[in-house]
Formats: C-alpha cells, sequence, structure tokens
C-alpha cells in the first residue's frame, strides 16, 4: 500500500468514527426528545387546545411542539441516514474508484443527506431562541423595553442563522461537499455568539424572576411557606436555560482552541466541537416541550400563583 493510500485509509476512517461518537451521542439526546414529546402532547391536549382564554397561545404552542418533532426526526434520520452511506460509499462499494479518490467521491454522493440536514438545523436553532424570548416575555410583561430588547436580538440572531444555511447550501451545491470556507466558519461564529448572547440573557432574566418570586413567598408566609409549582418551574426553567448556555459556550470555546492550533480534522477538539453542535441542535428541541409541560404544571396546581404577579417584592 502506497503512502497517499495509507493517507487516504486513515482519513476514511477517522470520518466514520468521528460521525459514529456523533451518531451515538446524538441518539442518546434525540432518545430524551422522543421521551418527553408525548408528556407535552398529552398536557397540551389534557388543558384543551381551543379551549380557554389562550386559544392563540395554545395553538402556537402546538404547532411548535408539532414543527419541532418533524425537524428534530428528519435530522436525526438524515445523519443516520448519511453516516450509513458513508460507510457504504467508502467501503464496500465505488470499487471502481481508488482508495486515493474513494473519500471525495463518497462525500460528493452523500451531500445530498448534508444538505436536507442544514434546514432541521436552522429551524431548532430558531425556535430554542424563541422559546427563550417567549419565557422572558410571558414573565416580564410590565417591561416593554426588555421585551423589545429580545426581540430585536432574536431576529438579528435568527437572520445570521438563514445566512450561514444559505452560504453553506451554496457551497454545497458550487463544490459537491460539506467543507466550510472562512466565511462559513465566520458565519457560524456569529450564529453561535448571538444565540449564546439571547439565551445568557434570557436565562438570567429568569432566574432574577425566580429569585424575586422566591423572595416575595418568603415575605408574604414569614419564611415558612413551601415551595410552590411555580417556584420549581422557576427554577427548572432556569437550570435548562444554564444547560444550554453552557453547550453553547463549550462548543464556541472548542471552536475557538481547534481555529487557533489549526488542528486536522478529526482530531479530538474536532469531534468535541462536532458533539457539542449536535447536542445543542436536539437540546434546541427540547427546549418548546419542556416549557410546554412546566406551564401545564403550573396552571393545573391546586395552589396556584400566577407567573405574572403583581405585587413586586419590596
Amino acid at each position: 500500500m502506497t503512502p497517499e493510500e495509507q493517507t487516504a485509509l486513515e482519513k476514511i476512517g477517522l470520518t466514520i468514527h468521528e460521525n459514529l461518537l456523533v451518531a451515538i451521542f446524538m441518539s442518546f439526546f434525540y432518545g430524551m426528545y422522543i421521551l418527553i414529546f408525548p408528556f407535552a402532547v398529552s398536557t397540551l391536549l389534557h388543558k384543551g387546545i381551543l379551549e380557554g382564554a389562550n386559544i392563540r397561545a395554545n395553538l402556537a404552542m402546538f404547532s411548535v411542539t408539532l414543527l419541532t418533532f418533524v425537524s428534530t426526526t428528519l435530522f436525526w434520520t438524515m445523519y443516520i441516514a448519511e453516516y450509513t452511506s458513508t460507510i457504504q460509499l467508502n467501503l464496500y462499494s465505488n470499487f471502481d474508484v481508488s482508495i486515493v479518490d474513494r473519500a471525495a467521491v463518497a462525500s460528493r454522493q452523500a451531500i445530498r443527506f448534508s444538505m436536507v440536514i442544514l434546514w432541521p438545523q436552522l429551524i431548532n436553532f430558531m425556535v430554542g431562541d424563541a422559546i427563550v424570548v417567549w419565557r422572558v416575555w410571558v414573565l416580564y410583561s410590565q417591561r416593554k423595553y426588555i421585551r423589545t430588547s429580545l426581540v430585536v436580538l432574536w431576529a438579528i440572531t435568527a437572520l445570521s442563522y438563514t445566512a450561514y444555511t444559505g452560504w453553506r447550501q451554496h457551497l454545497m451545491i458550487k463544490n459537491g461537499t460539506g467543507a466550510f470556507d472562512t466565511t462559513a466558519e465566520k458565519l457560524q461564529v456569529i450564529c453561535f455568539s448571538l444565540s449564546c448572547a439571547t439565551n445568557i440573557i434570557g436565562t438570567s432574566l429568569v432566574g432574577l424572576k425566580a429569585w424575586e418570586f422566591r423572595r416575595f413567598i418568603r415575605m408574604n408566609t414569614g419564611g415558612t411557606g413551601k415551595t410552590t409549582v411555580v417556584q420549581r418551574c422557576l427554577d427548572l426553567m432556569t437550570e435548562t436555560g444554564i444547560l444550554y448556555c453552557l453547550l453553547q459556550f463549550t462548543f464556541l470555546m472548542l471552536n475557538s482552541i481547534q481555529s487557533s492550533n489549526n488542528k486536522p480534522s478529526g482530531g479530538s477538539f474536532d469531534i468535541a466541537t462536532h458533539l457539542m453542535i449536535e447536542a445543542a441542535i436536539v437540546v434546541g428541541a427540547i427546549y418548546p416541550l419542556l416549557t410546554i409541560t412546566m406551564f401545564g404544571c403550573a396552571h393545573s396546581g391546586k395552589r396556584r400563583v400566577p407567573f405574572g404577579y403583581q405585587q413586586e417584592p419590596a
């Protein structure tokens, strides 16, 4: 075997190894999504989608739930299809192509899956960030400047995601591969930076409201009141927001280290960066389901305290 063939075979092995790890990691999060999905749907159906004073909100949440189910399932399915196709095209087909050229040929033949995967990614990221903004929108009904600022930030983030997706689609059609260029790398960093900023600000505001609510309950019960359902929901919203922020921040750090060190594809930093972005995509779909379940619990409790309580803590 020539040195060129050894290098090509090593590249094929690294690609398969990386994609296998990502497929396992992503399947774990997709399994979590599938477990939560029925609870969210049953919560909406139990509340009555077309009943009550919040019909539009219920319909919007139900539509978002179905949209993320379709996009996340399509994303997971296409990724598994791309992985199996990569193995087939590299290992037990394309025998008329030399080993040196086989990876490039296989990449061009499997590019159709990558092109489809781009759009579920876009949907999940935009929905995940929108849920963060919606949480703040509900909790800060009396502070329009906070609402407006986050909506504007979300709109800018959504535009950057759309630009990144469109540019990646252009590159795939033009080059026939999923390779990045400098513009795509910069757009990806801009997208995640804006999204991370949106989530840090949103989660901080939710955490502040959780602290205010806990203080409000203690002041009105003499410090002896039990933890309410709403308080638990606020705490859980803060914790899930922190998890999402950590995933995004970790991706940005790994991507920065990878770029500065110029590590080869298939290295540990490359794999870790790939794992973080795929996890963030699925977590972005889990966000709406958790929100639906938490708000459903809050509104169905016997001892209910509204999220938008009127009396501000002193």
